[in-house]
């Protein structure tokens, strides 16, 4: 029994359906050999051999998930600009962005007019502040609003 190779999940699901496949088959021909001469120690042998190699399967398919997983995130943290700074919750947020997002955050982040836009906002950001209150605390008067008064 050979340990797993596999380097994506989809993969390692492929090779262990085929290792206990073939541990099914190694037991059934067993069985059928066992059965055919009569051999009742031969049969329960062959059922505690099968059992050992799934278990023995399942401990290395589990091993081999984490293996995996553990190079996706390292993969993904250091190949993938990080656009979140916080954690909330000890989630890495950034492990949760949907890619298509996350490109196009970093597209507008590099984009050179939105920056320089953003840019001149910031550096003006007193101007556009006083016109703001002024807009939202203002009453406008017109023709109509002297005529609904009395």
């Amino acid at each position: 029994m050979s340990t797993y190779t596999s380097q994506t999940l989809s993969d390692l699901e492929k090779e262990h359906q085929a290792a206990i496949n073939s541990a099914q088959e190694k037991m059934l021909a067993e069985l059928n050999d066992a059965q055919a001469s009569g051999n009742l120690e031969k049969i329960q042998e062959a059922s505690v051999v099968f059992q050992n190699i799934t278990t023995e399967l399942a401990k290395q398919y589990t091993n081999k998930i984490e293996e995996i997983n553990a190079l996706n995130h390292k993969a993904t943290v250091a190949d993938e600009p990080q656009i979140y700074t916080t954690k909330r919750a000890d989630v890495d947020l950034n492990l949760l962005v949907y890619d298509g997002d996350r490109d196009y955050v970093i597209a507008f982040q590099q984009d050179e007019l939105i920056q320089s836009t953003l840019e001149k906002v910031n550096k003006n950001s007193g101007k556009f502040k006083s016109r703001k209150h002024l807009l939202k605390s203002s009453l406008r008067l017109t023709k109509n609003t002297g005529a609904n008064a009395s």
